[in-house]
């Protein structure tokens, strides 16, 4: 694994240990890789080992928030990869994928608003995601920052197909 892209890992490893939303399994499998790196084990082979545990242990918000054709295209990825596919054509059609499937800061602000909002985050979840999402808009966001859509703004915007967003 070259440097820039081990950095970059490290750096949404990071992310993950700090996240309040992130699953216990989720961190485990952070701290884990963490220290495969430290001990000097194979990069690769402790960032496959990352990536399968966060697929299997999703949040269950990440599961209402991604879409069922997000999660198939970056599973079809993930196989490409695996099975020795042509990784551009691979990360071409992950990109695709993900990019039709945006939530708009505009349509966060709507949802944490609404009753259905207040059922998945309860009253003061929601009133806090919303307030939440009113101060990033206001900043510029154009997206919402959830832990299922960040990595996918952020993954389009390495790319070239979107400009960066506003995180606070």
């Amino acid at each position: 694994m070259d440097k820039d892209l081990l950095d970059y890992t490290a750096s949404k490893v990071d992310e993950m240990l700090a996240a309040p939303s992130a699953s216990a399994e989720t961190k485990s499998a952070a701290q884990a890789w963490k220290d495969a790196i430290a001990n000097g084990s194979d990069a690769d082979a402790a960032t496959n080992t990352l990536l399968d545990a966060i697929s299997e242990h999703q949040t269950s918000i990440d599961d209402l928030i991604a879409s069922a054709e997000t999660k198939s295209a970056a599973q079809a990825w993930k196989d490409a990869i695996a099975n020795g596919s042509d990784a551009d054509a691979a990360t071409n059609t992950l990109l695709d994928a993900i990019s039709e499937h945006q939530t708009s800061i505009d349509d966060l602000i709507a949802f944490a608003g609404s009753d259905a909002g207040k059922q998945v985050f309860g009253e003061e979840g929601a009133a806090k995601m919303l307030a939440h999402s009113e101060e990033r808009k206001k900043a510029g966001a154009m997206f919402c920052d959830c832990a299922a859509c960040k990595p996918c703004h952020e993954l389009l915007h390495k790319f070239g197909r979107e400009k960066a967003d506003v995180y606070l």
